[in-house]
């Protein structure tokens, strides 16, 4: 029975590389949601996506990839046989409110239940060339919405949008629910699409983050404690779904000699990935290309790290420190994903919750994979070490599969590109 449970362990690490996904993706693309009170007294609607978001109605409707769509606003063009696609500034600026009705077209805005209309007051088209960062955070937005309304030219797939609207009947106590109504269609497997909620009528402002193109309807009421609540789950799935992460934990109960030696384990780590994840969220991060890269590398090495310690009978006296240690990198993975999610204010209770939530995912892990692993030792000490050993095995194979990935990403952020100069 052992040899079967060894064959299951390695098969399914095996498949893991194949799903894993480091923190961040080269083409990531996201929205962002704000609602700004205004100096009047009113409540507004900023929102900043990709143009190409706009366009899921004819996406939708296309019968294959290559087909040509006829849209509103846009031009196309055959470059070496494939249809390439620009905005069409001239009509956009002519017809503002037809274009701001088509922006508009995939979300379903309700005021405490009841569906409304957003009059869109300011529209800008800015340029985000590929693998540049799009404008993010309210004050950056606002920057753009007072510069007054640019539409920027250039292909569709390297323009955002960023917009302001008025909402009828939003005021400092109402609940607005923001759903995407997007049509179905095929999306390529590499895309990754997040999308940021900011409700700026609390301090601190209640923040929401979802994946996905189409994520679930969001409502946001004002209240920070909701924004609380969502960063605990967020900080569970986190720690479940985060392949490495999830195979770190694992390898961490694993090497745990009892149940005080994985108090002290997940102690270290706790502490040592709490310091670096605040440090991360409130900005002190070195800005240099190669730094994301370079974490992501080290924690697929510390994966191996803490596997080798299992390969060895434990983690002993050193466990506390080592863990610590580890956890300082893992700090920092998480920190590049909570991030994104949050403002320039109001920081507290997201960090707090995302904390709370990564360490209640590290105690669905490890309680009942340990008190499994001491249940099968007292049946058979022969099969909790097959156990381990083959899982430990598992996480350094799979693990240098990924430091061999990762080291590709550090290299090419160390590269000059030709004709930068650098």
């Amino acid at each position: 029975m052992m040899k079967h449970l060894t064959h299951i362990f390695v098969v399914v690490f095996l498949f893991l590389p194949g799903v894993a996904q480091s923190h961040f993706l080269t083409d990531s693309q996201s929205r962002e949601i704000h609602l700004v009170p205004t100096e009047a007294g009113a409540v507004e609607l900023w929102m900043r996506f990709p143009l190409t978001f706009a366009y899921a109605t004819e996406l939708a409707a296309r019968v294959s990839p290559d087909a040509a769509i006829e849209a509103p606003f846009l031009v196309h063009e055959l470059v070496a046989g494939q249809p390439f696609y620009s905005l069409d500034t001239a009509a956009a600026s002519e017809n503002r409110a037809a274009f701001a009705n088509v922006l508009m077209r995939n979300f379903d805005i309700s005021v405490d239940g009841r569906a409304v209309e957003p009059e869109v007051r300011e529209v800008a088209v800015v340029s985000v060339p590929q693998g540049s960062k799009p404008p993010t955070g309210r004050s950056e937005l606002d920057a753009i919405l007072r510069d007054g309304e640019a539409l920027a030219s250039g292909y569709v797939s390297e323009l955002a949008v960023v917009l302001a609207a008025t909402v009828p009947d939003l005021g400092a106590g109402n609940r607005l629910s923001v759903e995407i109504a997007a049509p179905r269609f095929l999306l390529p497997e590499s895309l990754h699409v997040s999308n940021r909620y900011a409700d700026h009528r609390s301090n601190p402002p209640q923040t929401v983050t979802q994946e996905g193109f189409w994520p679930s309807k969001v409502t946001l009421s004002g209240n920070p404690l909701a924004g609380f609540v969502h960063f605990i789950g967020q900080g569970v799935i986190h720690i479940l779904f985060g392949l490495d992460h999830l195979l770190f934990v694992i390898c961490l109960a694993l090497a745990a000699s009892g149940w005080w030696a994985l108090v002290v384990s997940v102690t270290g780590f706790t502490l040592g990935h709490s310091v670096t994840l605040s440090a991360g969220v409130l900005g002190y991060l070195p800005r240099s290309d190669w730094f994301i890269p370079a974490v992501e590398f080290g924690v697929a090495l510390s994966i191996v790290a803490m596997a080798v310690l299992v390969l060895v009978r434990r983690s002993g006296p050193m466990g506390f420190g080592i863990a610590a240690g580890l956890g300082l990198l893992h700090g920092f993975g998480f920190a590049f994903m909570l991030s994104p999610m949050l403002g320039e204010s109001g920081l507290l209770l997201p960090l707090a919750g995302f904390n709370l939530g990564v360490e209640l995912g590290q105690l669905l892990i490890v309680i009942p994979l340990v008190g499994a692993l001491m249940l099968v030792d007292r049946m058979t000490p022969m099969g909790g070490r097959a156990v381990r050993y083959a899982t430990a095995g598992a996480a350094v194979l799979v693990a240098l599969i990924w430091s061999y990935e990762r080291a590709d990403s550090i290299v090419a952020a160390l590269t000059p590109v030709a004709g930068s100069g650098a």
